[in-house]
């Protein structure tokens, strides 16, 4: 037994295309409000952009170095505010960042990675 959703009336059919619309266009307006994070990682810095003004990032990091006869893998997370309100929270570590290392920044808000 299948069912069919018939829409008879003028007045019905005006409807769903109107909650439907609203919903594209609600949807379309809040991705279009907030820009993907961006993050860029070099030897010595982690830049992480399109941050809401004044917002809190979670940095989460896990880096691995070879010590001699072994390895060394180093798990780290990090609350880092931007401070000067500009949309960007730059952070540099204390040593230099190794090539196998995997970074991942939460926007605290809104729950957004990159």
């Amino acid at each position: 037994m299948t069912h069919k959703l018939r829409i008879t009336t003028g007045y019905a059919r005006l409807r769903l295309l109107a909650v439907v619309a609203i919903a594209l266009l609600s949807f379309a307006s809040a991705a279009a409000a907030a820009p993907a994070l961006g993050i860029a990682v070099t030897k010595k810095t982690v830049t992480i952009s399109n941050v809401p003004s004044g917002g809190t990032i979670v940095l989460f990091s896990c880096m691995r170095s070879s010590l001699y006869r072994s390895v060394a893998v180093k798990p780290e997370a990090r609350v880092l505010h931007d401070d000067d309100r500009d949309g960007v929270i730059r952070f540099t570590p204390t040593a230099d960042i190794p090539l196998r290392s995997v970074w991942v920044a939460v926007d605290e808000a809104s729950g957004q990675t990159c």
